[in-house]
């Protein structure tokens, strides 16, 4: 088959307009988000989008809710760098059965597997929290470390307290809403070691930025990378960061992949497997980057 079939196949079973146009046109997908955003489109787009994932990932939560209890496995995180975690019957945006049997992102979970066993680190921010995953399971394996978390969803905001409640650390843990890039710059130059993980859906491409954010300079960080919500965002990222960090990157994996190891580890788990499918987009990228003069000072 010739490289432009192979192009036109990719592109022909793309789940989305969105995602065809940019495997077909990098330019033309740029032009198109600039003229939805200009005429109001965009918005409207992505509130009809969160809605239905919203109704989709709550009808899969209470159907994996219902098998965990026919199961009796407890709502405590099985696998992975939080392990021992309890949790809510309450998740914003995701799948909870893929966080009890943990196969949630176990594609960087050797990340934080190291952030969490290093101990070297005073201050974990988690900008794009969500119900808290990240923040209380890192104040939940580190117990000196103090940890703010922030998110735009009100309801977010309000299960990320009840599962920090849950595990008893609600007295290190922050939760607001919105992250401002005065509120990061003062939070990041008041810690010695910081580490910083951003969910933020394309925003990334915003609030990475040195120039805006100068104490960037010296924290490590963890992005979840949209490029297909802002072209180009990666290698911005990358370049803004190039003299000041040690960069290295993983790229999500099916999930069969990642289903056959949780089911390796306990077969139980094998009835959990459709319920706990997280749907990435390939390719999906996540980028770690360390501070040089942190790590070799």
């Amino acid at each position: 088959m010739s490289e432009f079939r192979k192009s036109l196949a990719r592109a022909a079973s793309a789940r989305t307009w969105t995602e065809r146009m940019y495997l077909i046109s990098p330019l033309m997908y740029g032009l198109s988000k600039d003229a939805a955003a200009f005429l109001g489109l965009s918005d409207k787009r992505a509130k009809k989008q969160t809605k239905a994932l919203a109704a989709t990932v709550a009808l899969r939560n209470h159907a994996g809710l219902a098998k965990l209890d026919e199961l009796g496995i407890p709502l405590i995180v099985q696998r992975g760098p939080f392990a021992g975690m309890r949790y809510t019957r309450s998740s914003a945006g995701s799948l909870l059965c893929a966080k009890i049997i943990g196969s949630y992102e176990s594609e960087i979970a050797e990340w934080f597997e190291h952030a969490a066993a290093d101990g070297g680190y005073d201050r974990f921010v988690d900008v794009g929290c969500a119900e808290g995953y990240y923040a209380i399971g890192m104040a939940t394996r580190c117990p000196t470390i103090k940890v703010d978390a922030f998110d735009i969803d009100e309801q977010a905001q309000e299960m990320a307290s009840e599962l920090a409640h849950l595990n008893g650390v609600d007295t290190r843990v922050s939760i607001s809403g919105i992250a401002e890039p005065s509120v990061l710059q003062k939070i990041l130059s008041e810690s010695q070691h910081p580490l910083l993980l951003l969910d933020i859906e394309g925003y990334e491409d915003i609030l990475l930025d040195p120039v805006v954010i100068p104490a960037l300079a010296d924290a490590d960080i963890i992005v979840e990378l949209h490029e297909h919500k802002r072209p180009g965002l990666t290698y911005r990222i990358m370049e803004r960061f190039v003299k000041t960090h040690r960069m290295d990157a993983v790229a999500a994996v099916p999930d069969a992949w990642k289903m056959k190891k949780a089911v390796e580890a306990n077969s139980d788990l094998a009835s959990l497997l459709d319920l706990s499918a997280e749907g990435r987009r390939l390719p999906q990228l996540w980028l770690r980057l360390n501070a040089v003069n942190r790590h070799n000072p």
